[in-house]
């Protein structure tokens, strides 16, 4: 049985006023218990917290964007499926993954 995303919940928040330009987000993935389809083994479910922050810009450049998101944030140990009784497959640990963008 594959696992299933139950809840999945994402909040951003943009700075405004004086402090006008970087955002942050952080959000969470709950995922059910999974296991074979005759249920003779099963994985417990897991919730994943991310985050995300991109600074402000840069004023040099025109539309610069520089973007951190976090996966696995907690570092936690899950299992995101099983292909067989004796073949588990563990989630990847915390990822770090980041984005530049400018026009010139």
């Amino acid at each position: 049985m594959p696992a299933i995303l139950i809840m999945s919940l994402w909040v951003k928040y943009d700075a405004d006023g004086d402090f006008r330009g970087p955002s942050l987000g952080a959000g969470v993935q709950a995922v059910a218990r999974q296991g074979d389809n005759n249920s003779s083994f099963r994985l417990p479910g897991y919730a994943m917290a991310m985050y995300r922050f991109q600074p402000a810009h840069l004023p040099v450049v025109k539309n610069p964007s520089f973007q951190l998101n976090v996966r696995n944030l907690l570092d936690e140990t899950y299992y995101t499926g099983a292909t067989c009784r004796n073949a588990i497959i563990p989630g990847a640990p915390r990822t770090f993954i980041s984005s530049m963008r400018a026009e010139f």
